[in-house]
């Protein structure tokens, strides 16, 4: 027997099966036990007579199948080529961002879900459309909304040959 104890209404049998003549079994759980994302404590319980039984210790697991929509919370324009993008996700999941199908770089998310990424790429002036993704430790992923950046490192440039200036005149 399989059973689940969720600490408030005890404890509930999720499957039953016959071992292998190496001790070895497994349990599908389906539709008649579904395992809501929550988190849970499983034991196996065995008895070669259904008389006397005994018990492993528990085991615990989560189960999620879910995950948060990343988002891209950066501003939308940059007077430097290689801007430095933020955002949210889910708390420690994986965020690749992308500029079309072009990986730019990789984070993890901190335990509040706030990532930022320098891109591995300098961006040409313009306009570019980015997302990221975000996957989960169970495995779950999603995509952010497009963000469209503007770059225009003219702002930049202005303002050194300005202070360049400046300094030539003083």
């Amino acid at each position: 027997l399989l059973t689940q104890f969720d600490g408030k209404e005890g404890e509930t049998t999720i499957g039953e099966t016959t071992a292998d003549h190496n001790g070895l079994w497994q349990i599908s759980v389906d539709n008649n036990f579904p395992l809501t994302d929550s988190s849970y404590t499983l034991f196996a319980q065995s008895s070669s007579d259904y008389l006397s039984w005994e018990r492993s210790a528990g085991v615990n697991i989560t189960t999620d199948s879910v995950i948060t929509n990343p988002k891209i919370n950066s501003a939308s324009s940059f007077n430097t080529s290689i801007p430095k993008l933020m955002g949210s996700a889910e708390a420690y999941s994986e965020v690749v961002l992308f500029k079309g199908s072009n990986n730019l770089g990789s984070i993890i998310t901190d335990a509040n879900g706030i990532w930022s990424i320098i891109p591995n790429n300098n961006f040409s002036d313009g306009n570019h459309v980015l997302h990221v993704t975000s996957t989960d430790k169970a495995g779950n992923s999603s995509s952010s909304e497009q963000l469209i950046i503007t770059i225009d490192t003219s702002t930049l440039s202005n303002s050194y040959s300005a202070l360049i200036l400046y300094l030539k005149n003083q």
